[in-house]
Formats: structure tokens, sequence, C-alpha cells
């Protein structure tokens, strides 16, 4: 295990998401020296550093320094700094431990793991199985990635506990050097993303392989049938594995949609676990997030009439497919999450009825040939907003013989979208790009179609 008492710890990565704060706030808890480190500056890191006003924390802010490299005992770095920083190969180098708020958790945690991870789906998913086993286990926590970090749960969890962990393919990296994996592992799909992170598919899928790579014969993997790179990674699990589907499948085990509910088929047995006829989550996608929770709930021992209820009850989270209300009848929906194609193809694909749609931003050096065709073929008007991946995908627009208008700022592509919208349309935000340059990040992007949206006339 890490000792992290008296040590001189250096935390690299502050950021805006919260979870570096709760890793600060853990770490001085146990007695460590803390020096932050971010490349930002001040003024943009002030609300984290308003959280933290109270704490005995010393702050390196718009640069990074090789000195405060040189004299930490241990480092602990946000996820998204990447594994070639100089940084960090310098203190590999110096043999100064370097590890993450993930490492720490997972070497600690007495509590029962369930981690999922996917290129899209998993926050769904992950509060899916949240809310259907706290129903049961009301001291069940919900951490990682888009939520939080786990750190900050530790002084309450026992062994009887169960924490939902949603886990994204740099956290992943991170619990492979810890040589951990979940007690249950959930992949929900792979498909192209942060490319410009991990340099090929075949790594980044090597990297969400590692929620499964460090599991013993008594753990379990619920994997997606549908999905053949997800398909692909059974022959890596070494224990129990649950399947998931769209459609039914003589596989066994195997949770699949049909009618309105949710099947179960164990060999020649086949029987109703829980109903959808009441789900709030439009589309097929969520369908699919709904069949996949519903099968590790089911395999906790969650009673079935209590993840009906929950299905039944869940209205999705903040900047996934969120409705944030009708204005002279149209619908506007949140979607700022989708920061890869797919997710946006999903949203795009959810949707009945004219679409207008918000898109464009930074590139992640993914393909966009695929989010173009379904623009082209699923929506009546298209505004994208400033970003490196925008001038490649208005160019692929062009050549399926859509024009896309180019906007500077959110407030004009809200604006104008509304002035295009008939009652019946749906204005959609669904970037299916990063956010960074003319955001903080993706939610700071949500936040400012949500204040615009409040501002429309109803």
């Amino acid at each position: 295990m890490t000792d992290v008492h008296h040590k001189r710890v250096l935390v690299m990565g502050l950021g805006l998401h919260g979870g570096a704060v709760a890793v600060v706030r853990w770490l001085v808890e146990q007695g460590a020296l803390v020096t932050v480190t971010d490349l930002r500056d001040r003024k943009t890191l002030a609300p984290s550093i308003r959280e933290l006003k109270k704490l005995s924390v010393t702050y390196v802010l718009g640069k990074h320094r090789n000195q405060d490299i040189d004299s930490a005992e241990l480092i602990v770095k946000n996820p998204a700094v990447p594994p070639e920083s100089s940084y960090l190969r310098r203190a590999h180098a110096k043999r100064i431990p370097v590890v993450s708020d993930i490492q720490l958790f997972f070497e600690r945690c007495p509590a029962r793991i369930i981690g999922i991870t996917g290129t899209k789906g998993k926050s769904t998913t992950s509060a899916l199985v949240y809310e259907m086993l706290k129903k049961r286990w009301p001291t069940t926590a919900l951490a990682g990635n888009s939520v939080g970090s786990p750190l900050s749960l530790l002084r309450s969890l026992h062994q009887h506990d169960r924490v939902v962990l949603e886990l994204s393919s740099w956290q992943l990296e991170d619990v492979a050097r810890a040589k951990m994996s979940p007690h249950v592992s959930l992949v929900t799909n792979i498909s192209a993303d942060h490319l410009n992170r991990h340099g090929s598919m075949s790594a980044y899928v090597q990297a969400k392989r590692n929620i499964l790579n460090f599991q013993t014969a008594s753990d379990t993997a619920a994997l997606n049938y549908d999905d053949v790179r997800v398909r692909a990674l059974a022959k890596f699990v070494r224990g129990n594995i649950l399947w998931f589907s769209s459609n039914p499948q003589k596989i066994s085990p195997v949770y699949y949609p049909s009618e309105g509910w949710v099947m179960r088929r164990r060999y020649a047995s086949v029987a109703k676990t829980a109903s959808t006829a009441d789900r709030k989550i439009a589309g097929r996608h969520n369908l699919v997030n709904i069949v996949a929770a519903t099968a590790i709930a089911d395999f906790e021992g969650v009673p079935h009439r209590t993840i009906t209820a929950v299905i039944a009850a869940f209205k999705g989270i903040a900047g996934r497919m969120e409705l944030l209300g009708v204005k002279k009848g149209v619908r506007y929906i949140n979607d700022t999450t989708a920061t890869a194609p797919a997710a946006a193809i999903a949203a795009l694909e959810a949707i009945h009825g004219r679409i207008l749609l918000i898109a464009g931003g930074s590139d992640k050096n993914l393909p966009l040939e695929g989010l173009a065709q379904a623009i082209a073929r699923r929506t009546d008007a298209v505004f994208l907003l400033p970003g490196t991946a925008t001038k490649k995908l208005s160019l692929l627009l062009s050549r399926q013989g859509v024009h896309a208008e180019l906007v500077a700022t959110m407030t004009s592509a809200v604006r104008r979208a509304a002035r295009h919208a008939k009652a019946g349309d749906t204005v959609l935000l669904s970037p299916g790009v990063a956010s960074f340059g003319l955001f903080l990040h993706e939610f700071d992007r949500g936040d400012a179609f949500k204040k615009i949206f409040r501002t429309l006339p109803a």
C-alpha cells in the first residue's frame, strides 16, 4: 500500500471537476505535505482553490516545475496527465513513485467494487446500477470519472458495502499499475475515442481491457454481446461472464429486451426480470444501458420489483440527453457529454422528428465520416461551434450536400437554432467532439447551453 503519511506529495493537475479537490483534502487528512501544480492560472482554478482555502496547501500555478518533481516523495497525477509527460519521465528516472487517486483507492477499499467502463453509456449505466443497488444496500456509493474521486468515501466504507465506479480509459491505465480490477466489471461498448491520447485503437482497447486483467476466478464480467470488440474480451475473463444484448441470443447467461421487459436466459430457461414499459430515458442505446444495469443488479440479488421501480423513476443524468424543457413547442436537449462521434450518432438516432443540431469543437483525432453521414440523414439544420474538429466536420458535411452554419459562440448557436425551429422540432446540443478552446470542459459547454435556453421566450 502506498504510504502518504508525512510524505511530501505533489498533486499534478487540480482541474475544475472537483475530483482533485477531494484528492487534496484526503491527502491532507492523511498527514501529507501537499503541493499542487497545474498549467492553468489561479483565476481559472479559483472555484477549486476556494474549496481548499482552509487547508495547508502550496500552489504552483500556470506551470509545472522540475524542482517540484525533484523535491516530491510521491506524485499523485490527474488522469488527464499523459504518461509521456516529460515531468513524469523525470519522476520515473529519479524513482519517485507516481500514482493516481484511483490506484490509492483500490489499494485501500474494503468494499465490493463494481467497475463500469465503455466509450459511451458508462455514466448512465453507472447511475442506474447505483440507484438499483442503493435500494437494497443504502450505503452503496457512486464515484469515479465524471462523478468525483472515490478517496473521500474511504472513511465510511466497510467490507459489506458496495461501490459503483465509473472508470475511463485513462483511469484504467492507473488501475493496471495497481494490478487490481473490480470484483464485478461491466463494459458497455468500445468505439474510437481518445485516440489523441492513446495513439491507436489497439492501445485504447488495451486500456479498456485493464478492467478485466486482474480479476480472479471468483470475479464477474458483464459484456456487451453486440459489440465485436467487447465480445472479443471474453477470452481474457478469468471468472463468470454475464452477457447482455439488444436482441435475443442463444448464449447463456444473457439479458436482452423483449416486448417491454428485460429477459434473462439461463440455458433453456427464459424469465422476465424487470419491466421497461415506463422508462423515462429514450433511445435504443439507453435501453441497452438499462439491460446492462439490470444484469448487474439481478446478479447482485436486487429484487426484480425494485429494479423495475428504478427503471421507471430514472430520468437520466445531467448533460446526457437531458431534456431542458420546451419553448414555443420546441424541445431543447443537452447532450454535451457526447464528446465522441458514436455518442452523437446515438443521440441523433434516438430523437424523432426534425432536429436542429449544435455540434463541433476540438479534435480528438477520431474519424468523423460516420457522424457526418448521420447528420446528413437526421438533421434539418446544423450549427457548428469553433474548434479544430469543426473544419474537418464542415468539409465532410459539404460533401454530403449539407450546409453547416459556423457560429462563434454558444449564444449565437442557440439563438439561431431557436429562430429556425418550429413547434415539434428538437434543438439538440450533441457536439460529437471535445470542448477545449471555447469552454473549460464539456460541463461548462452544457452550462452555457442551459443558461441561454433559460433566456429564450416561452
